[in-house]
Order: C-alpha cells, then sequence, then structure tokens
C-alpha cells in the first residue's frame, strides 16, 4: 500500500491528473496535503478533463479551497466521471465547497465509502456547502450514493454531508448511513437545491 504524508514543504496536491480517458489506483493513503490560493482544487488529488476509478483510498487531514481531498472538474459534454469505492475520507476542509469531494460536471458515484468530519467552512460568497461533498453542473446521468456512511460532517452554510446543485439528473442515495452531520445555513445531511433532485431509498 502506497503512502503521501505531506508536511509543511509540500506545496500543491499529490497528484494533478488531466487530458486523460480513464485513470485506476487502488490501496493509497494521502494525508496532509494542503493547497492554498483563492481557487484553490484538491488537496490531495485534482482530475482535470479525466475519468477515475479509485479503491481501497484513504485521505485524511487534506485542504484545499474547492475539495479538501479531491476536486474533478469535467468537460462540458459531460464525458468524463469519478467512482470511489471502498474508502475513508477523515478530517478534510475545504474553506469554500466540498470538505471532502468537489465535482465540477462529472457524474460522481460513491460505494461502501465513509465520510467522517470533514468540513466546508467558509459561508461567504455563496461557500461553506457540501460538508463531505460537493456537486454541480449537469452531467448525462444521476449522481449515486450506495452504502456509504456520513458522520460528523458540517458546513458553514448548506449540505451537511451532500449539496447537489445545477443539474437536471440529480442524485440517487441507497442504504446509506446520515449521523451528526450540522450545517449552520439550512438544516438537513443532504441538500438539492436549484434544478436537481434526490431521492434516497432503503
Amino acid at each position: 500500500k502506497i503512502k503521501f504524508i505531506c508536511d509543511k514543504n509540500t506545496v500543491g496536491p499529490a497528484w494533478v491528473i488531466e487530458e486523460r480517458f480513464v485513470t485506476r489506483i487502488s490501496n493509497v493513503t494521502i494525508s496532509g496535503c494542503a493547497i492554498t490560493g483563492l481557487l484553490s482544487k484538491g488537496g490531495a488529488i485534482l482530475l482535470q478533463n479525466t475519468s477515475m476509478e479509485m479503491n481501497n483510498m484513504i485521505f485524511s487531514g487534506n485542504v484545499a479551497t474547492l475539495g479538501g481531498a479531491i476536486s474533478s472538474i469535467g468537460r462540458k459534454q459531460g464525458n468524463d466521471y469519478l467512482i470511489v469505492r471502498n474508502s475513508l475520507f477523515r478530517n478534510n476542509n475545504a474553506t469554500n465547497q466540498g470538505g471532502a469531494i468537489h465535482g465540477l460536471r462529472v457524474p460522481l458515484e460513491l460505494y461502501n465509502c465513509t465520510f467522517e468530519r470533514n468540513f466546508a467552512s467558509d459561508s461567504s460568497n455563496g461557500g461553506g456547502n457540501g460538508g463531505a461533498v460537493y456537486i454541480n453542473g449537469d452531467v448525462p446521468r444521476s449522481h449515486r450514493v450506495e452504502n456509504c456512511a456520513f458522520d460528523d460532517n458540517a458546513a458553514g452554510f448548506g449540505g451537511a454531508a451532500i449539496h447537489v446543485s445545477q443539474t437536471q439528473t440529480g442524485i440517487i442515495i441507497g442504504r446509506s448511513v446520515f449521523k451528526n452531520n450540522n450545517a449552520n445555513g439550512l438544516l438537513g445531511p443532504a441538500e438539492c437545491v436549484t434544478t436537481s433532485t434526490c431521492e434516497v431509498h432503503g
């Protein structure tokens, strides 16, 4: 198993992956990485115009403006995606959106993942949304969350665990547990706004 442990001399994400078709990574731990700046993205991993499949990952104590652990930004055509399985996100912090994961124009699928004590902190200028996960932008299929646990995540404004906005396809949540998540501005662990829909099963 590979470990990336960042220190005060580390600048930027552990990985930046751009303009690839599909990348698969597994059995990696990334902790303590931080990237600063007004629009810094992905404390641990930044994905741009690429699809990613992850399995058995640990993200701990990573910090960025957008996506404390991961920021995934897709092409406008909506062809890119992010799938994460069997992974742990703990104590990651976004100073704006998506304490653990920030997604823009990418279908997001989460299976058997745990999100603990992630935080999207800044509620000014439309920020502080998605204590664990923030998703924005139209995509060709619904986002999915299956068999996941969200515990003690917090948002400075809305979507204590999950915030979804500006997508016609919405999100499907199945057999997942939400406990002790808190949003200062709006109530509810999972929040869908504007043109989005939340569909919850089990």
